[in-house]
């Protein structure tokens, strides 16, 4: 560039400095953003979405995903599945039960009978809560993405019918591509629901994975320490043991109980003859647990069988946790994440005192 001098005026160059200066500004900031490129929205994460003709499935392709009946299992539970720990979908590494507590009775989803006369409450889904409330559904709902700047959520929403207690149940499930190995639970009600005292979501099939140790603020309880003699009640059941919120682990405004398996490779274990194929192990073994607001009220409980769930044979190592849940007062929109993680308890800070 050459600079010609004003007629008229003395020769200066301030002009053509100003020139050079933008130029050279504009190339700085050239490199800059190669070096440093501007950050953009965050990169579309794969989820699980049903697809017509496909399994009412939803989730993390890795990680948790939860489906609906007709995948196997009974009616009236939530299935949780998790290829991350090597189990091949439709295999079921817990269920979840919607249990409500309206007018003193607390109905169970799994075991009541549906208005069409079979056994299980029937489940229906839907991208909005009136969706899932109207029951008519054309197949299932894909849920909705929301993007974030770092992040994305798929939603979706899981009503029951009602249930013989007045209540009518309802969960908005949310997973997080932060999270992959946890789905969170937004309890909620509809509209002609009978007043609830609390919604239980109970994780039904702890003998699947063998859960004998339960992590609570004092450290690990065994299985084999709540329970020495006992009797059984008509269905096999080892009678109910619960801890109040101040024996729960409790960070930063969360309350959080973990149940893990005791033995080493829990795919490896003798089974009996009988024992039916859904309850023989597979896979990696994981730490389980709930987490919710640490709120008044709130209790986690556990019960315990010897034997499997339809007596096809004993559990092998001996007794083992099968339902686990927490209970709380209901509060419309309580959030309850469930989570199964290939890490060890104490990876996921909980303390062995």
């Amino acid at each position: 560039m050459i600079c010609q001098p004003v007629r008229g005026h003395k020769h200066h160059t301030g002009g053509c400095l100003k020139m050079v200066s933008m130029r050279v500004f504009r190339l700085m900031a050239a490199l800059f953003f190669l070096v440093f490129p501007a950050a953009g929205p965050a990169p579309c994460h794969e989820w699980i979405q049903p697809e017509p003709g496909q399994p009412p499935r939803w989730g993390h392709p890795d990680g948790l995903s939860i489906s609906l009946h007709p995948t196997p299992g009974p009616r009236g539970l939530i299935r949780l599945h998790a290829p991350h720990l090597g189990q091949t979908f439709p295999r079921v590494i817990n269920f979840v039960s919607l249990e409500p507590v309206a007018g003193g009775r607390r109905a169970q989803s799994e075991l009541e009978r549906s208005a069409d006369g079979n056994p299980g409450l029937r489940f229906t889904s839907g991208d909005t809560l009136e969706d899932a409330l109207r029951a008519t559904p054309t197949g299932p709902n894909r849920g909705v993405v929301e993007k974030h700047t770092d992040h994305e959520i798929l939603r979706l929403f899981i009503a029951s019918e009602r249930m013989p207690n007045g209540a009518q149940p309802a969960v908005e499930a949310r997973f997080d591509s932060r999270s992959p190995h946890s789905v969170t639970f937004r309890t909620l009600a509809g509209p002609d629901s009978a007043p609830m005292a609390s919604l239980v979501l109970s994780a039904t099939m702890g003998n699947y994975a063998r859960l004998r140790r339960v992590w609570l603020a004092k450290g690990p309880v065994h299985a084999r320490d709540l329970w020495g003699d006992y009797r059984p009640d008509r269905l096999n059941f080892a009678p109910w043991r619960g801890w109040k919120l101040d024996e729960l682990t409790q960070q930063d405004g969360l309350a959080r109980v973990a149940w893990e398996n005791d033995e080493d490779n829990p795919a490896q274990a003798d089974y009996a003859p009988g024992v039916s194929p859904h309850w023989r192990y597979q896979g990696k073994k994981a730490t389980q647990l709930w987490e919710t607001r640490a709120v008044p009220g709130l209790e986690a409980r556990v019960n315990a069988r010897k034997t499997y769930w339809g007596e096809s044979g004993p559990i092998p190592g001996g007794i083992s946790f099968e339902n686990c849940e927490l209970e709380a007062p209901f509060r419309p929109g309580a959030e309850f994440t469930f989570t199964v993680s290939p890490r060890t308890p104490a990876d996921l800070g909980f303390r062995n005192r």
